[in-house]
């Protein structure tokens, strides 16, 4: 996967946490909410990984 691949690919994790996240603050139903909120919680996770990664590569490069 090349740098711009990953980018948009951090980019659109970051859009679909946004988009879970009002989801879940709109959401009246319980069931839903709970279900969002599971969605929610493994998206935050892949992109919590993904941003640590991009953070150690930038860090790499900066001491180069």
């Amino acid at each position: 996967m090349n740098h711009a691949q990953e980018n948009e690919s951090i980019s659109r994790y970051r859009s679909l946490a946004m988009i879970y996240a009002t989801n879940l603050w709109h959401e009246k139903n319980p069931e839903n909410r709970a279900n969002i909120a599971m969605y929610l919680a493994e998206v935050a996770t892949t992109l919590a990984r993904m941003e640590a990664e991009e953070a150690r590569k930038f860090k790499e490069a900066s001491v180069s």
